[in-house]
C-alpha cells in the first residue's frame, strides 16, 4: 500500500483527488476532527478535498452549517461505499486528476484498496480510470448510535456533549433528526445544569431539615447557647442570652446534642 509520504516521492506531478466516504450521520465533534485532518493532508499536498456522507441526504446541510469552514466539500454520496468509492474515482479522473487519495474508516481500507486497483485501468459500468498511484487512508468511525438515542429520550444535556457548538441551529438539526425519526419537535432547550452540593449543612439548610425558629442551637466556637429568631436565604439571626442579636452563617452553627 502506499504510504502518505510517498506521494511527495512517487507523484508524476499529475493532480491529485482526495476525497473521504464514510457514514457519518450526526456531526459530532469527532467528525469535526476527522475533517481538520483530511484538510490538513490536503493542504500539505496542495491539493483540494471532498467529504461524501452515504447517511440521510438531509444531514449535509447539517454538516455544513455547523462545519461552516468545510462547508463546500460536503457532498451527498447516492448508493454503497463501493459504488460512491468507484463513481467518484471515474469523476475525478475524468477530470483530469493522475492520482488519488481515498479516505475511509481503518476496518473498510484494505477492501476499499483492493477495489480500486481492481477496477483501475478497466472499462466497467461506473466508466473508466486509469491513477497512476491510489492511496487509501484509514479513520476510525464515529459512534453515534448513543446520539440517536439521547434524541430518542429528548435527553438534550448528553447530545450537547458531543456538538461542536451549542447554539440555536444544534437545536434546530435536534428538531430536524426528532422529526426523521417521527418524533415530535422540542421547545424548551434550556440545559439542566446540576451542581456540586456546597456542603450537606447548606444542603439541609436549604430544604428546611436543619433549623427551626424558636429552636435552641449552640455556636459552634464558643459553645454558646442561643436562640433562632429568624432563617434567611444563607444565614440565621439568633438571640443570645443578654438579649442581643446577631446574624451567624448556617455553618457557625450547629444543633444541641442531647444526653
Amino acid at each position: 500500500m502506499l504510504k502518505f509520504t510517498d506521494f511527495f516521492q512517487t507523484r508524476t506531478g499529475g493532480k491529485l483527488a482526495v476525497f473521504g466516504v464514510g457514514d457519518f450521520k450526526i456531526p459530532t465533534n469527532e467528525h469535526l476532527e476527522l475533517f481538520d485532518k483530511i484538510n490538513t493532508t490536503s493542504n500539505e499536498l496542495n491539493t483540494d478535498y471532498r467529504i461524501f456522507d452515504i447517511a440521510e441526504d438531509y444531514m449535509v446541510k447539517h454538516y455544513r452549517k455547523l462545519f461552516p469552514r468545510h462547508a463546500r466539500s460536503f457532498r451527498s454520496g447516492i448508493g454503497t461505499e463501493q459504488e460512491v468509492v468507484l463513481e467518484k474515482a471515474t469523476e475525478y479522473f475524468e477530470s483530469g486528476y493522475g492520482d488519488i487519495m481515498v479516505y475511509v474508516e481503518e476496518s473498510r481500507k484494505n477492501d476499499i484498496l483492493d477495489l480500486l486497483h481492481e477496477h483501475n485501468g478497466l472499462t466497467d459500468r461506473h466508466g473508466y480510470f486509469n491513477f497512476h498511484n491510489i492511496s487509501v487512508m484509514g479513520f476510525q468511525p464515529v459512534a453515534d448510535d448513543t446520539l440517536y438515542k439521547s434524541v430518542e429520550d429528548n435527553n438534550v444535556d448528553e447530545f450537547m456533549t458531543k456538538m461542536p457548538v451549542d447554539s440555536d441551529y444544534v437545536h434546530e438539526m435536534y428538531n430536524s433528526i426528532r422529526t426523521n425519526m417521527g418524533l415530535e419537535e422540542v421547545e424548551d432547550f434550556r440545559r439542566k445544569v446540576k451542581f456540586e452540593p456546597i456542603s450537606e449543612e447548606r444542603e439541609a439548610y436549604k430544604r428546611g431539615d436543619l433549623f427551626n425558629v424558636g429552636e435552641e442551637v449552640q455556636i459552634a466556637t464558643t459553645e454558646e447557647v442561643v436562640t433562632i429568631t429568624r432563617l434567611a436565604t444563607n444565614y440565621v439571626i439568633v438571640e443570645h442570652a443578654d438579649g442581643r442579636s446577631t446574624r451567624k452563617w448556617v455553618t457557625d452553627l450547629t444543633n444541641i446534642k442531647e444526653d
